[in-house]
């Protein structure tokens, strides 16, 4: 299982996918991705995402990918963890 929710640049996201595809990374788990101020800043449900390797990313069913919080305050901190908590559970509980 490979977490990261410190910068998107410390992780080769085609490294990342080679390793999904091919077992060596079994979990992915990100809040931050390099190409993230193209994606993550505003609402793009209306758009085509034009970002391959992040479509490919949210395509396997062992990837979360979620909002950095970082910048939440503690009171929105706590609810902001109850469903990518609750949706972790689900995958482990999901996987054979």
């Amino acid at each position: 299982m490979l977490i990261n929710t410190s910068r998107g640049g410390l992780v080769c996201t085609q490294d990342v996918i080679d390793a999904l595809k091919s077992g060596i990374v079994g979990y992915l788990g990100i809040d931050v991705y390099e190409q993230e101020e193209k994606l993550f800043f505003r609402d793009l449900s209306e758009d085509i995402i034009q970002d391959d390797q992040i479509q490919r990313l949210m395509s396997f069913p062992n990837v979360l990918v979620t909002a950095h919080q970082a910048f939440l305050r503690t009171k929105r901190w706590s609810r902001s963890r109850i469903r990518p908590c609750r949706i972790l559970k689900e995958l482990r509980a999901a996987s054979p």
